[in-house]
């Protein structure tokens, strides 16, 4: 779409092909969608503290760890006014996945974590962890994947890939910025993500059975030196990642609020962001499954900024082409359309699957 109408921005392609009309409800929700991933690190962030001053004999509450990292790290690297030297540390998110991969993989190849496994190590790894978290299997087999609660997972598949808010701006910063350039970053970007995100699922699955947590990470002991490796990891990535989401979050809402450039000054960008990690803070102690804030905000938020506003926006650009728009302009169409309803389904089945509390099934 920003290639066929020279959009510089999300809202911008909507405007360009569907006029200003909606435009602020589709800024509203490429905000809030971000803003769930904001939510979804303060979740992450709080786990993985809390466990890892448990492995130093610190027993803090899950809300006070919360709090003092929200205070001591987040908030002022929230406040930073130029994130441009966040930027080389983005490498260390991707290696601090590779990292867990292969720490989760150890611990299923060597069956620390395996109830048949009667060593000394083995034993005390297990007696960390309560009963919810401890391996747990059934007999249910590959006809797994024929339940409602498949759509559950379908939903956090669509907030763990969505990055389609930032999609004209990748484009537009991309040196020789043609489609099928633009296409080959896309696929290679997508696809190392999806290697990650399915031998994680799969290995976690493997080792817990249906005790897999949201974070996986807190199925381990907290005595356990890869887990905690991992859990440092991770930590310090999302950390630092954090600000790099919340600057769109904040930015958004400077928009809806019709907040000019000139007006937008330190203490007003200050007071913002305040207010605003403030509320996800609150919303971060009050959920603590974070496999339902992902799928949740998947199957809503996600569903429109992958599915309908795009294909709304390109059908309207194919349209507006009229006799120039080629056969597979129109094939393509057609496509898009077929694959809107499809995730609209996925989505309304999801949330009606996370509202009855299909996932504890």
């Amino acid at each position: 779409v920003c290639a066929m109408t020279g959009a510089n921005s999300y809202r911008n392609a909507w405007e360009r092909t569907l006029g200003n009309r909606g435009s602020e409800f589709v800024t509203l929700v490429t905000t809030c969608k971000p803003a769930i991933a904001n939510l979804a690190y303060s979740m992450i962030l709080a786990d993985s503290f809390r466990s890892l001053l448990q492995t130093i004999g610190i027993n803090w509450s899950r809300n006070k760890v919360l709090i003092f990292i929200t205070i001591s790290i987040i908030w002022p690297l929230c406040l930073l006014k130029n994130l441009k030297v966040l930027a080389p540390f983005s490498i260390l998110g991707i290696a601090a996945m590779v990292a867990t991969v292969v720490a989760m993989a150890l611990r299923y190849f060597d069956g620390t974590y395996s109830s048949t496994d009667d060593t000394t190590e083995n034993m005390s790894f297990l007696a960390d962890l309560p009963d919810n978290m401890r391996p747990s299997f059934g007999n249910v087999g590959i006809m797994g994947v024929f339940r409602p609660r498949v759509f559950n997972l379908l939903c956090m598949l669509a907030t763990a890939y969505v990055a389609h808010y930032n999609a004209p701006r990748f484009y537009i910063e991309l040196q020789n910025n043609t489609i099928p350039r633009f296409n080959r970053v896309v696929i290679i970007s997508y696809g190392s993500s999806a290697a990650i995100y399915v031998v994680i699922a799969a290995v976690g699955f493997l080792t817990f059975g249906a005790n897999s947590s949201g974070y996986i990470l807190n199925n381990y002991s907290t005595r356990d030196i890869l887990a905690t490796f991992c859990r440092i990891s991770i930590a310090l990535s999302i950390s630092l990642t954090y600000p790099i989401v919340f600057v769109g979050v904040r930015d958004g809402f400077l928009d809806l609020l019709r907040v000019s450039t000139d007006q937008r000054t330190a203490s007003c960008l200050n007071i913002l962001s305040t207010l605003i990690l403030a509320l996800l803070t609150v919303m971060a102690a009050a959920f603590t499954d974070l496999g339902m804030v992902l799928a949740l905000g998947g199957a809503t938020l996600g569903t429109a900024v992958i599915y309908i506003f795009p294909t709304l926006m390109f059908r309207m650009a194919v349209n507006n082409l009229g006799k120039d728009a080629t056969e597979e302009d129109k094939q393509e169409a057609e496509l898009v359309a077929f694959l809107m309803w499809l995730g609209i389904a996925i989505g309304a089945v999801g949330t009606i699957m996370e509202a009855i509390g299909g996932r504890s099934e």
